[in-house]
């Protein structure tokens, strides 16, 4: 009996497919408490290779690429999943804070600081959203001091 493959075991784009399901279907897997096990699934049209070999190929993947899921609340499929470069993915993070479709890193060099200056105003120092990312590192307003980007409650506005 002669079974016939795609060939395509070996490929990069094999290995990506394998990936997406085994994060989302096998909870023995190191990821799968941030896929599977959060509700992200594999739509049933690329269970099998050949269907998401054939969504790859018509909707732009080239080697540089990785996928990426346009919602991160939602499973893969054609209809939440591009094929996007390193700096795309980056901004499509859970972890990303954005505001005004920027991120913080983007932000914090807009502002005149380094690239953490708008995490570290919102994490460590308690400032609101629409402060950390509009008030320049140098121009603070009261309440505001300048060292380590901290806001002080004790000051009142003179």
């Amino acid at each position: 009996m002669n079974r016939r493959t795609h060939g395509k075991s070996k490929t990069r784009l094999y290995s990506i497919w394998a990936g997406i399901k085994k994060r989302c279907l096998n909870p023995n897997s190191q990821y799968y408490k941030n896929y599977g096990g959060r509700g992200i699934s594999v739509c049933s049209e690329w269970i099998n290779f050949e269907p998401f070999y054939e969504w790859a190929v018509n909707s732009g993947y080239k080697e540089c690429l990785s996928i990426d899921r346009i919602n991160n609340e939602q499973g893969y499929s054609p209809d939440n999943c591009q094929w996007a470069d390193r700096y795309t993915q980056a901004r499509n993070s859970r972890q990303v804070i954005m505001y005004n479709n920027e991120t913080a890193s983007e932000a914090s060099v807009r502002l005149g600081g380094d690239i953490s200056l708008v995490s570290a105003r919102l994490k460590k120092c308690g400032w609101s959203l629409k402060d950390a990312f509009t008030i320049p590192a140098k121009s603070l307003p009261n309440g505001y001091s300048l060292k380590n980007h901290r806001h002080d409650t004790t000051r009142t506005a003179t």
